[in-house]
């Protein structure tokens, strides 16, 4: 899989699901429609693994294996749901299912870098202005050159540590860094909680879109977990599915398990005893959704908030340091 998942490549997975999902819909043989896909300017990159997989459909493999068999261009999540629909002779409505899916998490990844870029710029500004005696000595001491090198170090330094969190963050290598970094933005008041909502809600989702197809419980817990992004959730997933091995349901298991919430244990609990799990989960998802938007959405008002009162309490800083220069040079001048 790419390095950082970006919007943009999460609305074009959610596209090649959905324009397959159509054409499978609509009677087109599976072949027949990858290549249709494979010739479409719109496929991009995808084209080169669309090659590989119509190949390994010639040689008589099945779509999930033909795509095992192309690398880690997709994640599991995506292989399991892919074979349980084979299997189940539902398909098209697990492409279908994929295609809402990414959609939904591509919406949401804008919305949030959406929100950060208000408070980068803020960010930024204070980073130009201050420490101000290089801003002031381009006016009084021709410093421009210092003043270019300053920033551009202190830009260097910024942005070198921004990149080296993301790649922390995302690498494969980075495991225990990304827990890390997830560890210290849940503590953060709001966005821990905004955070937590969110994948609760991509937990349901990808819960409910598993089960749907068919695939078998133990599995599909397992794969919701992961797909879900938060690590206390998937340590607390694979410590509770022995449980479930040796015979308990997962909505026993889920109450004792207090990384969800009670609403969740609860409806859980009622959603498996009436028969109504998919129908309950997709409600789940919609809920948590919503609790992410709307802490998302006070983190997002709030950050700016605090960054122009911290850039205030530098200033004010740097206007009492002026004026007691000022004045102890008054005084020395007096003595």
């Amino acid at each position: 899989m790419a390095l950082i998942v970006t919007p943009g490549t999460l609305f074009r997975r959610s596209d090649f699901y959905l324009q397959l999902a159509g054409m499978f819909a609509a009677g087109v043989p599976i072949i027949q429609a990858l290549e249709m896909l494979a010739k479409n300017r719109s496929s991009g990159k995808y084209r080169i693994h669309l090659r590989t997989v119509i190949d390994r459909l010639n040689q008589g493999f099945t779509f999930k294996e033909a795509l095992e068999g192309t690398g880690s261009w997709l994640p599991q999540f995506d292989h399991a749901l892919i074979g349980a629909g084979e299997q189940s002779g539902r398909l098209d409505q697990c492409l279908k299912m994929l295609g809402n899916y990414y959609q939904q998490m591509g919406s949401l990844s804008r919305e949030v870098i959406m929100g950060t870029l208000y408070p980068l710029f803020l960010i930024n500004l204070a980073l130009l202005i201050f420490p101000t005696r290089f801003l002031t000595g381009i006016f009084l001491n021709n410093g421009v050159e210092r003043f270019v090198q300053n920033k551009l170090i202190v830009f260097g330094i910024f942005y070198g540590i921004v990149i080296a969190l993301l790649l922390l963050g995302n690498a494969r290598f980075g495991t225990f860094w990304r827990d890390t970094l997830a560890a210290i933005g849940d503590a953060i008041p709001v966005l821990g909680k905004a955070r937590k909502n969110l994948a609760l809600a991509r937990f349901c989702a990808s819960l409910e879109a598993l089960l749907s197809a068919g695939v078998p419980v133990i599995e599909s817990w397992t794969l919701a977990a992961n797909a879900c992004g938060s690590t206390p959730i998937r340590k607390a997933v694979a410590q509770a599915m022995p449980r479930v091995h040796a015979g308990a349901t997962p909505a026993e298991v889920v109450q004792q398990m207090p990384i969800f919430p009670d609403v969740f244990r609860s409806l859980y609990a009622t959603g498996e005893v009436s028969g109504q799990l998919d129908g309950t989960l997709m409600r789940l998802h919609t809920l948590f959704e919503e609790n992410a938007r709307v802490k998302f959405q006070a983190f997002r008002e709030w950050t700016p908030r605090l960054v122009f009162l911290v850039i205030a309490v530098l200033i004010g800083y740097q206007i009492i340091n002026f004026y007691l220069g000022y004045f102890d040079n008054i005084n020395k001048i007096i003595q």
